[in-house]
This record gives structure tokens, C-alpha cells and sequence, in this order.
């Protein structure tokens, strides 16, 4: 079974990637907007494709879950408590 939620309303964008993920907010940059997310079960295991048309800025709440992440463009930027990622690389500090 796979669904596929497609938006540009900022409001429905934050509300399906707080019930597919975690409780977060939103901060969409720039006038360009849109996010595509594709959900398929393989077994017991959930896949998506996660597309953003947009720049953000998102505060995320902890989760307990693994992540495996391709990104294809643009940037992104991990911050957490104890430990900084950026372009793929741990720093430590």
C-alpha cells in the first residue's frame, strides 16, 4: 500500500510531517513553497520519499528511530545537544 501527500499550504505540510514523524515546527524561507511525500510498507518497514520545494527551517522534537537520508540537492544541517552534522561529517563540540 503507498500514499502520497503533495502540498504547498505550510499549515498542511507541518501537521503531515508531525503525524509521519515527530512533533515539529516549520519556518519556510523564501517565496517558493511545496513538499511531496510518498509513504510505501515493505514488511514491517516504512519508506518515503520526502521531496521540499522550498527552503526551511525546522525544530524537531527527539526521536527515537533510525533515519537513513540521501540528499540529492541543497543542504542540510544536524544539530542536536551533544554533537553537530554537517554535509556528512560528525564534528564533535
Amino acid at each position: 500500500m503507498s500514499e502520497v501527500i503533495e502540498t504547498a499550504d505550510i499549515d498542511l505540510i507541518e501537521r503531515a510531517l508531525n503525524d509521519s514523524y515527530t512533533r515539529m515546527r516549520i519556518d519556510a524561507r523564501g517565496e517558493l513553497r511545496g513538499m511531496r511525500l510518498a509513504t510505501a510498507m515493505l514488511g514491517s518497514v516504512r519508506l518515503d520519499k520526502l521531496d521540499f520545494r522550498m527552503s526551511l527551517h525546522a525544530d524537531v522534537a527527539p526521536r527515537p528511530t533510525m533515519f537513513i537520508v540521501q540528499l540529492t540537492a541543497g543542504h542540510a544541517r544536524y544539530v542536536s545537544a551533544d554533537r553537530l552534522l554537517r554535509d556528512g561529517l560528525r564534528r564533535d563540540g
